[in-house]
């Protein structure tokens, strides 16, 4: 019996050893050529209906998010909502922000809004963001909620167009 338990410590030993080997050639960095050999650049579209720049007040994260997807090499189109209670125009402007195609339309929103203008608003730009997102091509649609009805246009581009689809 003493025999037959040290074969098994051995054994349990050596595999425990190859296993820490494994991992640590798992956690050794890459050369960057195999870093970059690695990325197939796809173009993705990414819905959000609060996307803000550097010179806008508001949350960073998405934007801080596409421009490191374009830093990777992927062409990220943004569709979002410019909510500045201005004057409202009609249509889709495009805008560049450090490689990242953003596409705005004007779908004012505040929280001083009724309950029903903000539904309506929401609702708004789920159509127009679904209609927007159908004509871009794209290899992964990407949405990042609140509000939640960003979801529907995500999932309508993605079923169209074949594509995986993303929701956050």
């Amino acid at each position: 019996p003493t025999t037959t338990g040290a074969a098994w410590w051995t054994r349990s030993a050596r595999r425990r050893r190859e296993r820490e080997e494994r991992a640590s050639e798992a956690c050794e960095p890459r050369s960057r050529e195999q870093r970059q050999g690695a990325v197939t650049p796809m173009r993705i579209v990414y819905i959000y209906q609060y996307y803000c720049n550097p010179q806008m007040a508001g949350g960073l994260r998405a934007y801080e998010h596409a421009r490191r997807l374009v830093a990777h090499g992927h062409t990220v189109h943004v569709i979002t909502a410019d909510i500045a209670p201005a004057k409202r125009s009609l249509g889709w402007r495009r805008t560049v922000d450090d490689g990242v195609n953003v596409h705005w339309f004007s779908v004012p929103y505040s929280n001083n809004m009724s309950y029903a203008r903000r539904i309506r608003a929401f609702a708004e730009f789920m159509v127009l963001a679904a209609a927007k997102a159908t004509r871009l091509n794209a290899d992964l649609v990407f949405a990042t909620s609140t509000p939640l009805t960003v979801a529907v246009p995500g999932v309508i581009a993605a079923r169209l167009r074949r594509v995986p689809f993303v929701f956050e």
